[in-house]
């Protein structure tokens, strides 16, 4: 029981770096477009 509780905080740990990871990608992606997009 204990073990099932670990593996799934460490689950919900990595869902929730990849939700901020993609995040940034986004952000990142945005500010490149934006960026080209101004300098055409």
């Amino acid at each position: 029981m204990y073990k099932t509780q670990l593996y799934l905080n460490l689950f919900q740990e990595k869902r929730d770096s990849e939700k901020i990871f993609f995040m940034i990608i986004k952000i990142i992606t945005v500010k490149v477009w934006v960026y080209i997009m101004h300098r055409l």
